[in-house]
């Protein structure tokens, strides 16, 4: 199990160049996903929505004035529902939903990890943009299904089976986006690491041998994919 990388890239945009940021979606506690730099600089009181274990890390056991007051920590399947307002009568949210994921494989390294803790936790996330209707009830007018860190690993097939009847409109990786089966894939995070052995070139070829090129965006970094949201 490898302890350290060296990053090949740097981010696209410097954090004090990013727009105003209203929450945090964190996959998992690592920092090539959220380093000690942005750790640093973002406001207490930012909702951050993460891994429990990533909680433990950022809201408990540090001294006052270093802890964030809103981490919002889900497990596989737990759902919270983000209110970002709307009109009368119905409330524009985002319901975000940990997804199954899994950073070490099973066997001798997931045994290694589980007493090193070299390599923590990770969650996926589908995020459902709609709105939700008054006497409760959510209704979904584009779903965003983010693999996080994940390796391929038997727990993702419950992911299908959990949102069976469920159009995902966009997410991000060619045994994954068949099992999951989306309109759309952004792939990302797969050149930023000395570790990352596959090239996108890779990806695409496989794709298109699959016949699935033209249900793929690639995006260079800086590059923005614009959707609408259906009206409900």
């Amino acid at each position: 199990m490898p302890a350290t990388t060296t990053r090949l890239t740097n981010p696209a945009l410097d954090l004090h160049s990013l727009p105003p940021i209203d929450a945090v979606l964190l996959s998992h506690y690592h920092a090539d996903h959220f380093d000690q730099l942005v750790e640093a600089s973002l406001r207490r009181d930012l909702p951050i929505i993460t891994t429990p274990h990533a909680r433990a890390h950022l809201a408990e056991g540090k001294e006052a004035g270093e802890a964030f007051t809103q981490v919002h920590a889900l497990g596989f399947f737990e759902s919270l529902l983000v209110d970002v307002g709307g009109g009368e009568g119905k409330g524009v949210g985002v319901r975000v939903t940990g997804m199954p994921g899994k950073h070490v494989p099973d066997g001798v390294l997931g045994t290694l990890n589980r007493y090193l803790e070299a390599v923590p936790p990770t969650n996926g996330w589908m995020v459902e943009l709609g709105v939700e209707r008054e006497g409760g009830g959510f209704e979904c007018g584009f779903r965003i299904y983010i693999s996080g860190d994940t390796l391929m690993v038997d727990e993702l097939k419950e992911i299908p089976e959990r949102c069976k009847g469920q159009n995902i409109d966009l997410m991000f990786g060619l045994e994954l986006v068949r099992l999951i089966n989306p309109d759309l894939t952004i792939p990302i995070h797969y050149d930023d690491y000395d570790v990352m052995l596959s090239p996108l070139s890779d990806f695409k070829k496989a794709m298109e041998e699959a016949g699935l090129a033209d249900k793929v965006v690639y995006l260079d970094r800086k590059d923005q994919y614009k959707f609408k949201v259906k009206e409900l």
